[in-house]
């Protein structure tokens, strides 16, 4: 066989084998999302699913012009194939004009003549544009200052810190937005992992931004109570050999924190940035809280019950919070913990008991357990009157099934305006969980960060 034909059959092969991978992709993401690989998938999916595109264009190309030339039958097969394909890969972008329209007129209720009025000069001018979705947004990092592991809080055992985003050239007292990682409670840190580029374009726009560290809870006690200590340890060992990576993933801290500690931190950097306002050129009185999946859960728990006298003394009351964004939060631990008990969530029934130590440390009785999930869930918080609730913006992705759209966003949404509090809700079409993750260029960042900056600029004093 000469090199030649070697070649060709070579290429045929590899682009029957991509369209093959394609077809996978699709019973993943679209009909197999609720399993372990479809999760994994649809967090991968809106930031490669335009470039899929070309790469089902070529083997199909490949495929008819040196296998197929003279089957025209088998041509339109192959050629609907890589259709169907590409159309599959861009439903989340056919999807968006539906989408913006929706909440855009969800806004324009809610503020009137104060969004269609809002000066816009410096923001993003639209929420999607194809060009960056492949050419990139533009860079800020000469627009601003960054100062990373600054000290907040030191209790004597571990020590938290934050990293703070600044505009190079900033008048005192500058909005302020705390955010706060995602990472199932167990996992996570500030920095690198957790959407540094909003991050900055933030700070460029004009806030200061403090991204927190807030603790995590023990994940070899779950996976002990769970009876997967071995997988744990084969997971951390994994870690050990990457330092670099596991400081990103899986800090070390000395405590196990529960969710209440968790909580109970972030209150503590309430009070530092009270204190240290003038340090830090923060607006204490205009005061935003965001995060994304348990972040966002601990978000919509700060947001939310920060006037609750639930918490008392948990946060510094003197600072003034106008706003909480959530990205696909858990707002209903009750429900999530079912979730996981049915099998969902990508889980096995065997983890639900080690859900339950996040948030019971063996001490309560069955009734506090319930008031607990109660007490750190959004989806009850906001549902008691004579609360003072800033207003809020919900970010999710109907595909979700790492923390469900329905039970989780959708109906959070519908309780929210039940009980007249102000809730902007955006689904994102077509897209899974951490959608705005892996690539600042995808719809999902772009979209999101259009519609969070006019939310927050609507809402600054």
């Amino acid at each position: 066989m000469d090199i030649k034909r070697l070649s060709r059959l070579s290429a045929v092969s590899l682009s029957y084998v991509i369209l093959g991978g394609g077809i996978a992709i699709f019973v993943l993401n679209y009909l197999l999302n609720y399993t372990i690989p479809g999760i994994a998938l649809a967090i991968l999916f809106p930031a490669i699913s335009s470039y899929l595109t070309f790469i089902y264009i070529v083997p199909a190309v490949v495929i008819i012009r040196f296998h197929l030339s003279e089957r025209s039958k088998y041509q339109i097969v192959v050629i609907g194939l890589c259709v169907f394909l590409v159309f599959t890969s861009l439903l989340p972008i056919f999807a968006i004009p539906m989408a913006i329209t929706n909440v855009e007129n969800q806004i324009i209720t809610n503020y009137g003549t104060d969004y269609t009025n809002l000066d816009t000069s410096s923001m993003v001018p639209r929420p999607f544009s194809l060009w960056n979705q492949f050419n990139g947004m533009p860079g800020v990092d000469s627009e601003i200052d960054i100062l990373l592991n600054q000290e907040y809080h030191d209790n004597g055992q571990d020590k938290f810190y934050f990293d703070y985003y600044a505009p190079k050239t900033r008048p005192l007292n500058l909005p302020v937005i705390i955010k706060l990682h995602g990472g199932a409670w167990v996992l996570g840190n500030k920095g690198p992992i957790f959407n540094v580029p909003l991050s900055k374009y933030l700070a460029a726009q004009g806030y200061v931004v403090f991204d927190l560290q807030y603790g995590l809870f023990d994940i070899m006690r779950g996976a002990e109570t769970a009876g997967l200590s071995l997988v744990a340890s084969a997971f951390n060992s994994l870690l050990l050999t990457n330092p670099e990576l596991k400081n990103k993933v899986l800090p070390d801290y000395n405590e196990n924190y529960m969710i209440q500690d968790q909580v109970a931190n972030i209150g503590e950097f309430t009070k530092f940035l009270y204190k240290n306002a003038n340090v830090y050129d923060a607006d204490i009185n205009n005061v935003f809280v965001m995060g994304s999946s348990a972040g966002a859960h601990m978000a919509s728990v700060v947001g939310i019950g920060y006037n609750n006298l639930k918490f008392s003394g948990v946060f510094d009351n003197r600072l003034t919070l106008r706003g909480t964004v959530l990205f696909y939060p858990p707002t209903d631990l009750k429900k999530m913990k079912s979730a996981m008990e049915e099998g969902r969530l990508g889980a096995l029934p065997v983890l639900a008991p080690a859900f339950n130590t996040i948030l019971d440390d063996g001490s309560l009785t069955p009734a506090q357990v319930e008031e607990e999930y109660e007490k750190y869930s959004a989806a009850y918080l906001i549902q008691e009157a004579g609360v003072e609730i800033a207003p809020i913006m919900v970010l999710h992705g109907n595909c979700d099934n790492l923390v469900p759209y329905v039970e989780q966003a959708a109906q959070f949404y519908d309780i929210a305006r039940n009980n007249n509090r102000e809730c902007i809700f955006i689904t994102m079409p077509f897209l899974g969980h951490f959608f705005d993750g892996f690539n600042t260029q995808s719809c999902g960042w772009q979209v999101s960060t259009y519609f969070i900056e006019r939310f927050i600029a609507l809402e600054v004093s």
